[in-house]
């Protein structure tokens, strides 16, 4: 390893570990685990064997994340959670603060306080009843805690919430709560093909405009499939996103309302990353080859900024909101995170 690199590693891991002194164990992050693998039952990195970002692109999306990471921690609270419109707290903010396997070196401090948090928030919650916000919190708190290789904090009756997750909850779950459950059981080893087979069943109840459960629907077919190989109903789905969002060489259709918001281009990502780039290039029907690079420039041009502050965010609603709403919180997240996966 080079002296510079090597360096800069041991300058990292020394601060990291300086703000995180306070705790009982210090928090050591692994891989990026916010996409699964086929069998369903480990996590694995989303980036691996993909194209990369043409440069201007590249340099582009590295800015919205700054811009927006900066704008997310100036609101967060000294306890480590942010706090929404609706007066509900949430930590998953922090999830949008993680460079890779480390936490971005600007806002260690940030990260750590919201691990700090979730801990909390499980400790004085797991023993009660969980409303459908408090399931899908804990969902998010759980990936969190994996991820800073904290999992052995979590009670076991935490985790046996959201495996004895009845079916009528699991459907009232939206899709981004339904990935952030399933990828937490998978974690634990407690996924059950129920779980995938209840939300796949709600393809007869959906809507072709509504593209979320659509991607959710994907993704659980390919996790259930247990395969590398993805089935042809998998495929369909790709192709039918594909259509819908119009990722090709032009931007959408004059006169067509945009489809994609960041939720939406959060799930596309782990869909479409499921599916190699030797994949896409024998099947020419299924995605665009460099999705990526168009996927990227619609989620960067919708960065918008809010009416009171002038501060940077992302909306999941066509209208633009203010920006600590919870929806807004979701969306900059999972556009944070969407970008840093897809630059370089």
């Amino acid at each position: 390893m080079p002296v510079n690199r090597l360096c800069f590693c041991i300058f990292i891991n020394t601060l990291f570990f300086l703000c995180c002194i306070a705790e009982t164990q210090p928090i050591i992050l692994s891989e990026l685990a916010l996409a699964p693998n086929y069998l369903g039952t480990q996590v694995s990195i989303i980036r691996s064997n993909t194209s990369e970002l043409p440069e201007s692109i590249n340099r582009e999306a590295y800015a919205a994340i700054d811009r927006a990471r900066n704008a997310l921690v100036q609101i967060q609270n000294k306890d480590g959670t942010w706090t929404t419109d609706e007066n509900r707290k949430t930590v998953l903010p922090a999830l949008a603060l993680i460079d890779g396997t480390n936490p971005s070196i600007f806002y260690t401090n940030e990260f750590c306080n919201a691990i700090s948090a979730a801990k909390k928030w499980l400790n004085e919650n797991s023993n009660t009843a969980w409303s459908i916000y408090d399931t899908k919190e804990a969902a998010i708190i759980l990936n969190l805690l994996t991820i800073a290789q904290q999992s052995e904090s979590v009670p076991s009756v935490a985790i046996e919430h959201l495996k004895n997750i009845s079916s009528q909850n699991l459907q009232k779950l939206d899709p981004i709560g339904k990935y952030f459950l399933i990828l937490a059981l998978a974690q634990y080893n407690k996924l059950s093909t129920e779980n995938f087979d209840t939300i796949i069943r709600e393809q007869s109840k959906i809507k072709e405009t509504n593209l979320l459960p659509i991607s959710m629907i994907g993704i659980s077919r390919l996790m259930r499939a247990k395969t590398e190989t993805p089935s042809n109903d998998a495929k369909a789905y790709l192709r039918f996103l594909a259509n819908k969002l119009q990722l090709g060489y032009h931007n959408p259709s004059p006169g067509t309302e945009d489809v994609l918001t960041p939720q939406l281009g959060f799930l596309t990502m782990i869909f479409a990353s499921s599916f190699t780039n030797r994949q896409l290039a024998l099947d020419t029907t299924l995605f665009p080859y460099d999705w990526r690079n168009h996927l990227a420039n619609r989620i960067i041009a919708s960065q918008i900024y809010c009416t009171e502050t002038g501060a940077p965010y992302w909306s999941g609603e066509a209208t633009a909101q203010l920006r600590s709403t919870y929806n807004s919180l979701e969306a900059t997240t999972l556009a944070i995170i969407t970008l840093s996966n897809l630059a370089n």
